[in-house]
């Protein structure tokens, strides 16, 4: 016989009285108990049920008392183990951070850019002898000087394996 069931601890937050046991939702949602009918009965002496019931807790065998018992134990290392494992499975929010810069990914064979002797993986840091920021803004910056240079030249600060060094370029105008 159980007398309550309860998920979670701490105040009483929602209770049902239902004809032999009271059901309750607890503050902190973590755990929670199960209550067997006293042994001695309520105040003034009176038992709910026979003092010899096979139900009894105190009367099932010593088996049925440890699984009984040690039931809540393996349902707390079960719900810890799981948010452990639940934690180690989770890498966390991704976070994008830009370095200063552009990289340069590709080069077509006949481009002015490779004839001028950019290679791919250089860092594009500064152009015209201005620094360069961080993600879309320098991409952008990088374009539209490009696009606003033509027949001029235009010097590209970069680093190419580590080693800080300049290549001026001088984009053709567009036909």
């Amino acid at each position: 016989h159980v007398s309550k069931f309860s998920v979670g601890f701490g105040p009483c937050v929602l209770r049902y009285q239902g004809s032999k046991v009271e059901y309750s939702l607890r503050l902190f949602p973590f755990g929670g108990f199960v209550a067997f009918p006293e042994e001695k009965g309520d105040e003034e002496g009176v038992r709910e049920y026979a003092e010899d019931d096979p139900n009894l807790l105190n009367n099932r065998p010593i088996k049925d008392r440890f699984l009984v018992i040690s039931a809540g134990v393996v349902a707390n290392m079960v719900m810890a183990f799981g948010i452990l494992w639940g934690q180690a499975l989770n890498p966390g929010l991704m976070q994008v951070t830009y370095q200063p810069g552009v990289k340069v990914p590709e080069l077509a064979s006949t481009s002015l850019a490779q004839s001028s002797g950019l290679v791919v993986d250089d860092m594009i840091t500064g152009i015209n002898g201005e620094e360069l920021g961080e993600g879309d803004e320098a991409v952008d910056k990088v374009v539209n000087t490009i696009r606003a240079s033509p027949d001029k030249d235009v010097t590209l600060d970069l680093r190419r394996s580590g080693k800080p060094m300049s290549v001026t370029v001088r984009p053709e105008a567009s036909r």
